[in-house]
């Protein structure tokens, strides 16, 4: 569902805005494509396009001149004129900053210092953007993401408001119907069929990732503990899947975790490899810290048990214990289930306003610039920057 791509005002003077461009085609899947680049690439030409002027910054390979002669990457920049010293006393200050999130954490170099330094511009209007939950999508927020969304606190809110059912449903049965996500799905089931509809759920994230470290007083080794004990004690079988893009090293050491520690314990933990789509409808409920895989629970509308704060903790679409993962699961197993059409409602609610608010790589340019141009409305600026 791309949101409404009407035609955007175009302001009196020239709007001045910053691009930091990330690109790594190998993010979701190899040789894949990087959306996020695709998209901010696409929303930039059309702003040119418009008479504004578009400044860009790359940032990962993109922010070394000489690494982008030598990869061939420089032509990724092209057609846009490069952020520095001598464009920004020529133009100014940009009138807003369009940033891949983890820019502050990349470290700060020569090039990159400038960037920071208008980030930290109160009085300069910014959004983040970072890989989204969804097939070819782009998450933007103009606070941050996770527990630091701009919207974290309203979205229950907001979700509700201009929900046009019909077609909502319609997009979420094409959505299963492909057996879309995030990333490719292998389609073969590894499951013996008499544990369907009784186990327990959990989608590993990456250990160490900063999603963890930075909002979770749990930490997935944690989780994974307490949820084995909790379904050995109830005689229910434990089902885990991989991260589908940890490094070899990482995947590794996951494995010889559920091995040693996990299957030891209980003799019903099993490893797969299937769809995410069939793991969490056949599921009893989902537990996860605050993986972006929530996002596939709410296409199926099926429970889902989050443990560490995230974008979606404070709507109806979850239940959210962010600090004992026992006092979660028995909240979850005795009182949550069966699952109510309410939660379900609002999870189809939540998938729809994110869709609407997420660029894509597949849209064009005016529609993923009229995504753009929603957040900035959000932000209720004295004097409305229109894109």
């Amino acid at each position: 569902m791309a949101m409404n791509a009407q035609p955007l005002s175009v302001h009196a003077n020239m709007t001045v805005v910053l691009l930091v461009l990330i690109c790594n085609v190998n993010s979701i899947a190899r040789r894949l494509g990087d959306p996020r680049y695709t998209a901010l690439r696409s929303a930039g030409i059309e702003m040119q396009r418009r008479g504004h002027t578009v400044l860009v910054q790359g940032a990962g390979a993109l922010s070394d001149a000489r690494v982008r002669r030598e990869r061939n990457l420089s032509w990724m920049l092209a057609g846009f004129k490069t952020f520095d010293r001598r464009t920004l006393h020529r133009y100014g200050q940009p009138k807003l900053v369009v940033c891949w999130f983890n820019y502050l954490n990349d470290g700060l170099t020569r090039r990159s210092a400038l960037v920071v330094k208008l980030l930290r511009n109160p009085q300069i209007p910014h959004l983040y953007y970072e890989h989204g939950m969804t097939a070819g999508s782009t998450t933007v927020d103009p606070g941050g993401f996770l527990s630091q969304s701009f919207y974290v606190s309203s979205l229950n809110a907001l979700v509700q408001r201009s929900f046009d059912e019909p077609a909502c449903d319609k997009h979420i049965a094409n959505h299963l119907k492909h057996d879309s996500s995030k990333r490719p799905q292998r389609a073969a089931v590894d499951l013996p069929a008499t544990i369907l509809g009784r186990y327990l759920f959990v989608p590993t994230q990456k250990f160490g990732d900063a999603s963890i470290k930075h909002h979770s007083r749990i930490s997935f080794p944690q989780l994974l503990r307490n949820v084995t004990l909790f379904c050995r004690a109830r005689d229910l079988p434990l089902v885990i899947k991989l991260h589908p893009m940890l490094p070899l090293k990482e995947a590794t050491a996951q494995r010889t975790f559920i091995k040693t520690e996990l299957q030891r314990r209980h003799d019903k933990v099993h490893l797969s490899k299937g769809s995410i789509n069939f793991l969490v409808r056949h599921a009893l409920f989902t537990a996860t810290l605050n993986g972006g895989t929530q996002m596939d629970n709410f296409f199926a509308t099926s429970p889902v048990l989050t443990l560490a704060p995230g974008f979606f903790s404070s709507t109806d679409a979850v239940v959210h214990e962010g600090v004992d993962v026992m006092r979660g699961l028995r909240l979850m197993a005795d009182h949550e289930l069966p699952w109510s059409e309410e939660r379900k409602r609002r999870q189809r609610q939540v998938v729809c306003w994110y869709e609407r608010h997420s660029l894509k790589a597949a849209n064009s340019g005016l529609a993923n610039l009229a995504v753009l141009q929603a957040h900035i409305d959000a932000l209720r600026l004295p004097s409305p920057l229109k894109l």
